[in-house]
């Protein structure tokens, strides 16, 4: 990979996103940052072109609707912007039951871990392929490779885009674009938070700061999976030699019993 790269990156206002934005900008890499809040999407980018002098173009973008992303495609268009790496970070996590869940939300949550990769990949994949040059960089989870009862359409979407990314990546051998997915575990972020967890810091979490690092510096060196963190990587290794039936109850204790946060059963709300 080169410098002098424009990178795309969707849901930077913050977390494992902004974070990847300060990766790429010490290498010299103009941006194009995405995200819901215009101010904080702002501020972090005059934070960028005054810590990195990096060119740092910004769309606000409501990457839960097949509208928002159209819309964001027709903006980055129009800008005439060749976007040469994509990180597709943006999403979020919905906690309960799926049987009680609003769908409207399911349906956003499908479209910007599912949708949004896609059409973003469809779109500009062509052209790093023309190219010679470029790559792909997805955010996965832990998640991609468990069940993930109680985010049970964040776990399934999350695995979608472990295969999606390693298919592509095989499919690109010698093409000269890579494609890297990034997998972490618990990580300390507003993300966290907005899915309703209250995590502090231990030997299971990891900053956003690190999980970036390890997926820039993954990606850079062209690796197709990377899972910073040791705990983590326990996690995945776990999911590879437990037998099928025994996934879901290793995620129960792993994610719940062992940090004691509840979970919500249906069994117990049944109790009287």
């Amino acid at each position: 990979m080169t410098s002098a790269r424009t990178v795309l990156i969707t849901g930077a206002n913050s977390g494992i996103g902004l974070e990847l934005a300060r990766c790429f900008a010490r290498d010299g890499d103009a941006l194009v940052l995405t995200g819901r809040d215009t101010a904080t999407l702002a501020a972090a980018a005059e934070d960028l072109r005054r810590a990195h002098g990096v060119m740092v173009t910004t769309f606000i973008a409501e990457l839960g609707t097949d509208a928002g992303i159209t819309a964001l495609l027709g903006d980055i268009a129009a800008a005439k912007l060749e976007i040469d790496v994509l990180v597709n970070n943006a999403g979020f996590g919905i906690h309960g039951n799926f049987t009680t869940l609003d769908s409207a939300e399911e349906l956003a949550l499908t479209t910007v871990h599912l949708l949004a990769p896609w059409r973003l990949t469809k779109a500009y994949l062509p052209g790093m392929v023309a190219r010679g040059r470029g790559g792909i960089l997805n955010i996965g989870s832990i998640y991609s490779f468990s069940p993930a009862p109680w985010q049970a359409l964040y776990g399934a979407a999350k695995s979608w885009l472990l295969s999606f990314s390693l298919s592509l990546r095989e499919e690109l051998n010698g093409t000269g674009v890579n494609v890297t997915i990034l997998c972490p575990g618990t990580t300390l972020s507003r993300f966290r938070t907005r899915n309703g967890h209250h995590d502090r810091p231990s030997w299971f979490t990891t900053t956003s700061a690190e999980v970036a690092v390890a997926g820039h510096r993954g990606f850079c060196r062209s690796r197709a999976l990377v899972v910073p963190g040791i705990a983590s990587k326990f996690y995945v290794f776990g999911t590879h030699v437990l037998p099928t039936s025994w996934l879901g109850r290793y995620v129960y204790y792993t994610a719940y019993r062992l940090r004691g946060m509840p979970a919500p059963r249906l069994s117990e709300g049944k109790k009287s």
